[in-house]
């Protein structure tokens, strides 16, 4: 189900439309209710929060073409204002402040929600995707930024605000930072002068898969998932890196046995997935 695969095609449907903003590309997909993506668009994502809103009015028009709109979601980074429907400064985009909601709900006149983009990810793998049919689900994604998004009883857990996982304080580099700092694919390119696809030394995995276990072990305990799914741009590597995490894990002495980790069965398109689901429930509710 990767972007690859998406197929443009003409329908005299109603459609629902999923917005996925990420720090590098924004994806729009339009969907039937069976989550069936019919048609998508992407580009790379602007500088201003300004020229985003107008790309992405863009993006869908262009997706919907000729058909009619049931609901809009998009996802987003955090921090996101949900409430008022706003995303807020987030470290890995450049964006101001939009009211984001507002805008695409005066421009289209339909329902239209925003979620996190690692609560949208969490929500897809839990239902359509690798953790499907598991109750309790820990989401990590590991790209740009280290994002966290959580599942329990089948619904996306927002606290008082969203969690935060990779923004968790871990001893590594000899000195306390976020976990994000220390394992995102901005650190790993900055610590070792690589990108993750050109990463071929073993010790250079394990070195990164140590300071990720720390962070996996303290979410972990914390949460006691029933599964952990491992997303993003680095996650596409998880198989060079899993023997390694594993056994930190187990030096780690957690409580109890740790729980499955596998990688998102949509690893590219989790996301845009999770806001389609999100769309047709919207949609049912207004």
């Amino acid at each position: 189900m990767g972007c690859a695969q998406f197929k443009h095609k003409r329908y005299n449907t109603v459609m629902y439309i999923g917005v996925d903003i990420g720090g590098s590309k924004i994806l729009v997909v339009g969907s039937n209710s069976k989550y069936e993506i019919l048609r998508h668009e992407k580009i790379k994502t602007p500088e201003t929060s300004a020229q985003g809103v107008t790309e992405i009015i863009h993006l869908i028009e262009r997706v919907v073409g000729d058909d009619d709109i049931k609901s809009i979601y998009v996802a987003s980074p955090g921090p996101i204002d949900r409430e008022h429907g706003r995303i807020l400064k987030t470290p890995n985009m450049t964006w101001e402040p939009v009211a984001i909601v507002s805008k695409l709900k005066n421009h289209f006149k339909v329902p239209v929600g925003l979620e996190k983009d690692a609560n949208a990810a969490a929500l897809s793998e839990a239902i359509i995707g690798a953790a499907k049919g598991q109750v309790n689900v820990l989401y990590v994604t590991v790209s740009t930024g280290v994002g966290t998004g959580v599942i329990i009883d089948g619904e996306i857990y927002h606290g008082a605000h969203d969690p935060e996982g990779g923004h968790m304080l871990i001893h590594a580099e000899n000195k306390n930072e976020e976990l994000e700092k220390a394992t995102s694919g901005k650190a790993i390119k900055r610590r070792f002068g690589l990108f993750g696809y050109e990463i071929k030394d073993a010790n250079t995995w394990d070195q990164f898969a140590y300071d990720l276990a720390v962070g996996f072990h303290n979410l972990i305990q914390t949460l006691s998932p029933d599964i952990v799914i491992l997303g993003g741009g680095v996650g596409v590597h998880f198989k060079k890196f899993e023997r390694f995490l594993l056994a930190h894990l187990e030096e780690l002495n957690p409580t109890y046995p740790t729980p499955p980790i596998k990688p998102a069965k949509n690893m590219e398109t989790c996301v845009a997935y999770g806001t389609l689901i999100l769309a047709t429930r919207i949609s049912k509710k207004s």
